[in-house]
């Protein structure tokens, strides 16, 4: 019996490091000082590991809207914006191998950037 427990608490472990996906990868977002854009997007452009990304709110704001905008794909796809709130994660559907960078809602009517960060699974940050 303790061999059958042993070999069910194996599998379910197996089963939910195999579910993990990808590590996750910290982007940082310079939100410029007087903007009002509606979306500011990542100096960092990456490649999509898998055919979607899962995004995770990061430090430096509160609830909003993220989006992508393609850098390199081989068939053009228009993003719609996702909400996204701390503590609940979205999937964004991907183009594997696809090259994109990642926009946030955030405005600044301050007089100084901010900086906001977000964390993007199934990805690998590529330099331009």
């Amino acid at each position: 019996m303790k061999k059958i427990s042993a070999l069910i608490i194996a599998f379910m472990l197996l089963l939910g490091l195999s579910g993990c996906g990808g590590e996750k990868q910290e982007i940082e977002i310079i939100i410029p000082a007087g903007s009002m854009e509606a979306f500011v997007f990542s100096d960092e452009v990456f490649e999509a590991t898998d055919d979607k990304i899962i995004v995770t709110a990061g430090a430096g704001f509160s609830d909003t809207s993220v989006t992508l905008k393609t850098e390199k794909v081989s068939e053009e796809i228009m993003y719609e914006p996702t909400y996204l709130t701390h503590g609940m994660p979205v999937e964004i559907e991907t183009e594997k191998g696809g090259w994109f960078k990642i926009g946030v809602s955030v405005q600044n009517p301050s007089e100084h950037d901010i900086a906001v960060s977000i964390y993007v699974q199934n990805i690998e940050i590529k330099s331009e």
